[in-house]
This record gives C-alpha cells, sequence and structure tokens, in this order.
C-alpha cells in the first residue's frame, strides 16, 4: 500500500473514531415512572443480554462520568498522575470516583446530599451484579448495567422505579446547577482533548491492522527474515508511544480523567504503532532506491497445504536467508513451480537492508 494512502488512513480513522466517541451511542424505548419520562434499552450478544441501560434527559452541557473507585483509580492519586474532585462526604469519596473537571458537577455533589444518595443508589444495587458506570452526554443522563444473562437483567428490571427515580433526581440538579457562574454552554475541553488522544491510538491500530492483513493476504513479496524489521518497528512504536503518552499527559494537565485516557493511548499505541510502523518500514524498504536484484539458485526441500476451506500454499526453500525459510505462494504459482530441486528466486537486498523475495520461477534450463 503506498505511504501516502497509509496515512490518508490513518487520518480518516482518526476522524472516524473521534467522531464515534462523541455519538450518543443509544435511545432506547421511552416509557413512563411517576410522571418522569425515561428510556431503556437491553443490550445482547448472541440473543444473550450483556447491559442494561437507563437513561433520562437531562442539560446538554454537560459530559462526565461516575464509576466505582477502584485499585487503579487509587494508585493514580497516589503518584498524582490523577486529581479528583473530593466532596468531603468520606463515605461517598472513598466508593464514587468523578470522571470529571466540570466545577458544576462537583458543586452539586459537594453541596447536595440527596444527589450523592442518588449516585450511590444507582453505583451500588446489588454486589452480585457487575460493577456499573452512570455517564451524561449530548443531553442525557443514564446508567449502564452490564449483565450476565436473564438472571442479572430480572433483578435490573425489578429495581427499574428505583433507578429512574435516582436518575431523576441528578437531572433536576444538573438543571440546577448548569448556570453556575453564568455559562449556560460551558464546555469541558479536557473531553475532548482525551478523546482526540484515543482516536489517534485508535487510529494507528485500525491502519496497523489493515497494513497487517494486507501483509498476511500477499503471498509474495515477503520479508525474508521479519525478525530484524520487527524489532525495529517496535523500538520505533515504543519512542511513538511515549511521544503521545506525554503528549496525552500535558494536553490534560491536573485532571481526574488523565490515568484514564493514558491507559487507553498506551495500551491502543502501541499495538497499533508497532503494526503501522512494521508495514510503513515494509513499504519502504521495497519502495526505496536499492541495487539491483539477484537472481539466486534455491531448491525446494519441502511442500505443504494448510487445512481449512481456503488451503493455502507455502515452500520450504534453500539458500535465501540464514536457513531453510518456508514462503507462501499463490497456488498458481505452486502448481507451475517443481515441488523439489531448484527454482530461481529473484531477490531485492532492500533500501533499508532487509532482503525481500519478489518471485520464483523455474530455472531457464528448463
Amino acid at each position: 500500500m503506498p505511504i501516502a494512502l497509509t496515512l490518508a488512513v490513518l487520518a480518516a480513522a482518526a476522524f472516524g473514531l473521534f467522531a464515534w466517541q462523541n455519538r450518543l451511542g443509544w435511545r432506547g424505548v421511552g416509557g413512563q415512572r411517576g410522571g418522569r419520562s425515561y428510556y431503556s434499552e437491553i443490550q445482547r450478544n448472541k440473543k444473550v443480554a450483556v447491559g442494561w441501560l437507563v437513561g433520562v434527559d437531562a442539560p446538554s452541557a454537560f459530559a462526565f462520568e461516575l464509576k466505582n473507585e477502584d485499585n487503579a483509580d487509587r494508585l493514580a492519586k497516589g503518584l498524582h498522575l490523577a486529581e479528583e474532585f473530593q466532596t468531603q462526604d468520606a463515605a461517598f469519596d472513598r466508593a464514587v470516583y468523578i470522571v470529571s473537571d466540570d466545577p458544576r458537577v462537583e458543586a452539586l455533589l459537594a453541596r447536595h446530599a440527596e444527589a450523592r444518595r442518588a449516585v450511590l443508589t444507582l453505583l451500588h444495587p446489588d454486589a452480585a451484579l457487575p460493577k456499573s458506570r452512570l455517564r451524561c452526554r449530548a443531553g442525557r443522563l443514564w446508567l449502564q448495567q452490564p449483565v450476565h444473562g436473564e438472571a442479572d437483567l430480572m433483578a435490573c428490571q425489578m429495581r427499574d422505579a428505583e433507578v429512574v427515580a435516582a436518575l431523576s433526581v441528578l437531572a433536576d440538579g444538573l438543571a440546577r446547577v448548569q448556570l453556575l457562574d453564568g455559562r449556560l454552554a460551558w464546555h469541558d475541553n479536557l473531553v475532548t482533548r482525551g478523546a482526540l488522544a484515543q482516536a489517534v491510538a485508535g487510529a494507528l491500530v485500525i491502519g496497523g491492522a489493515l497494513q497487517a492483513l494486507r501483509i498476511a493476504l500477499e503471498p509474495l513479496p515477503r520479508v525474508l527474515e521479519p525478525a530484524p524489521l520487527a524489532w525495529r518497528a517496535l523500538h520505533i512504536a515504543l519512542g511513538l508511544t511515549a511521544a503521545l503518552g506525554v503528549a496525552t499527559a500535558v494536553a490534560l494537565g491536573a485532571s481526574a480523567r488523565r490515568h484514564v485516557v493514558l491507559t487507553r493511548v498506551l495500551g491502543l499505541s502501541l499495538a497499533g504503532g508497532w503494526l503501522t510502523v512494521f508495514a510503513l518500514a515494509d513499504d519502504l524498504n521495497r519502495t526505496g532506491e536499492q541495487a539491483p536484484p539477484q537472481q539466486i539458485l534455491a531448491k525446494v526441500l519441502a511442500t505443504r497445504i494448510s487445512g481449512g476451506r481456503h488451503p493455502a500454499r507455502y515452500m520450504t526453500l534453500s539458500d535465501l536467508a540464514a536457513g531453510a525459510t518456508e514462503v507462501e505462494v499463490p497456488r498458481a504459482l505452486f502448481d507451475r513451480l517443481p515441488h523439489a530441486g531448484p527454482v530461481v528466486a529473484t531477490v531485492h537486498p532492500g533500501a533499508l537492508g532487509w532482503p525481500w523475495l519478489e518471485r520464483l520461477e523455474r530455472p531457464s534450463a528448463e
């Protein structure tokens, strides 16, 4: 794939992921509880219930998340990677992690005990259920509760009136504090920065996966010794990951969400960066200026055909690299070449120094 096209794919993937992160994500089925309109949705995977979502309308100027505080959150605060607002309610502060830097959300939770009780009701319904999350974005406040099967789902649905009531308390509280400092449409820029950093890291994964698929599906040409190229790509990917991690940490600054975003960015960029750098280096190695190719007389030591619906065909050749080298070849070429004895291999030295095999042919004497 041309390098310019690869970069275009990365840019398009980053834009698409940024837009995807900022979507509402669900609508649900409408209903009424206690005079309050709400929406609910059952998420299923292969007809098995895996999630239950319940939401109500909320002021559109908010984007935050509340979740159960875990050891990773406590460690991040201990290392000063994250700075979370404390409500001075010890029980609430131990139980809930506030993924927000919006002073209006902080004001609501600090000043209103009823709002804190509503949050605890939503996030701590039953120790037997998986941990839930409370999210607010794009004019919707909702509880996202993972479930494992119909029994968990039924237990959740039995408390839908309690959930809607607690969500309503929070939504009404947000409506009261949205005019704090006279700013109706105040926007938390750190939400955008975090989404952008995750979009860039995710784009590396998508671009790298497409490149890896392209390399895997293309039997020839191929790098004869991919290990040195992969090792060099890992070094570059580590540098890229470190640079993106530092940029993310600086962009977010002292934030409650910094460690959450950093964890996702570092994981995505390391995996995606390695795949992307490997593929780009492979392209440069083939397309850059290099010495003339060599015609090498190799021997077919063995052949094999993989199983499956679409079997691949392989030949093990001598004299191409440090030892015997197995290469995948197209079916038509596999059928034309001798399955034992000599074949002629066209090998390029590579612009970056990694030899690559372009084609295989029968010896001219034959």
